[in-house]
């Protein structure tokens, strides 16, 4: 099982607005959905796949870390 991030939406935001791109204009930069990234923007969702966190910091130029991920801890079952 792939652990996944935890992204911080309103950084996320801010990222996407210092670059001057829409939501659609990030989604296509970097090849992540245009739901996803709404959804993480508003709170609904607050976590991808390692991939796609590196694919929104290279089209943000910035570290994956600028994004202030961290993993999402896996469920186990007791």
């Amino acid at each position: 099982m792939v652990a996944k991030y935890r992204i911080n939406g309103e950084k996320l935001c801010l990222l996407r607005a210092e670059q001057g791109l829409s939501q659609k204009q990030l989604a296509k930069e970097s090849g992540v959905s245009e739901r996803l990234i709404r959804d993480i923007e508003t709170g609904k969702n607050d976590s991808a796949m390692p991939n796609k966190v590196v694919r929104l910091a290279r089209a943000l130029n910035t570290d994956i870390y600028d994004l202030r991920i961290r993993p999402v801890e896996p469920h186990t079952h007791a």
